[in-house]
């Protein structure tokens, strides 16, 4: 719309503005573009993202750090480390990565394990 009301009074050729602008980065020398380009003033501008870093929690928090020396893929056999679970379930170990999983795949997510600690103490009071 605004493109269409320039190239109306303009007869289709575009003409930049040159005014020096008080928002202008520089200051001594003259804006030259449109004058719609030149209101970037402060409250446009984006503000920064300030990224807030939580406290993180290290990998052994929710995972098992098994230090190894092999050096082809193996299987390992596991028990599930949460209390009243002895599920048993196999994992393939690869050269150079420590971070293993703790729990089985049945408790592998936290809302799994709350939900098997919940329904677990409501059986045995049962």
């Amino acid at each position: 719309m605004l493109l269409n009301r320039l190239t109306k009074h303009t007869k289709g050729k575009a003409m930049p503005t040159t005014k020096t602008s008080m928002h202008n980065f520089k200051k001594d020398r003259p804006f030259h573009g449109w004058h719609i380009q030149n209101v970037f003033t402060s409250a446009n501008e984006p503000e920064p993202e300030t990224e807030t870093l939580t406290d993180l929690e290290g990998p052994e928090v929710k995972n098992q750090l098994l230090f190894h020396e092999f050096h082809e893929i193996t299987r390992v056999e596991f028990t599930c480390w949460l209390h009243g679970c002895s599920e048993k379930f196999q994992v393939d170990i690869y050269p150079g990565q420590h971070v293993y999983p703790k729990y089985c795949e049945k408790h592998r997510t936290e809302y799994q394990r709350i939900n098997f600690n919940n329904t677990g103490s409501l059986r045995l009071a049962g």
